[in-house]
């Protein structure tokens, strides 16, 4: 059974906050030259986004989801990662991934190379970006402690219909 790592919903991420894709590379706790875990990337096995009801950003109430990753990855790298989340309301399978995004990220364990598996997740409230009321396509990208990107960097996607600023689907 994979071990469910929620600390990390406490990590919120706000629809109106949003960092460029030109941002910098997500920290580490430590060098990348310190781990001696291997160097390849996670997997994101599967995405399920479902309503979380109404959540508090900003010191407001607003609807929002959590987008929750089955991730695996096997040099047990997961002891650190980063979730980063991009969306588009054209539904075609894809999202680009140049544009912003939102992230969040966490220390699981203090030991290197321990955190092979992992479900991890993130709250995004829902701000009206992403709209409300719409279809919307979510790509996530999670990396490890060293950087590395899962999927090769592809973005897993997944599409989840927003609610109205009420919260109703």
């Amino acid at each position: 059974m994979r071990p469910i790592h929620l600390c990390s919903l406490l990590l919120i991420a706000c629809g109106g906050k949003e960092e460029s894709a030109e941002g910098p590379a997500p920290p580490a706790p430590v060098p990348s030259d310190e781990v001696e875990c291997g160097d390849n990337g996670p997997t994101v096995e599967a995405l399920t986004i479902t309503d979380n009801g109404f959540f508090s950003c900003e010191a407001q109430s607003w609807p929002s989801a959590l987008l929750l990753a089955e991730v695996s990855d096997p040099d047990g790298d997961l002891t650190f990662y980063t979730y980063r989340v991009w969306w588009d309301t054209v539904l075609d399978g894809a999202v680009d991934t140049g544009g912003s995004y939102v992230e969040v990220y966490e220390t699981l364990a203090d030991d290197a190379c321990t955190i092979g598996d992992a479900d991890v997740g993130l709250i995004l409230c829902i701000t009206g970006n992403p709209p409300y009321e719409t279809d919307v396509e979510f790509g996530v990208v999670i990396y490890d402690q060293k950087g590395n990107p899962s999927n090769g960097g592809a973005a897993f996607i997944a599409t989840f219909r927003t609610p109205d600023s009420n919260g109703n689907y």
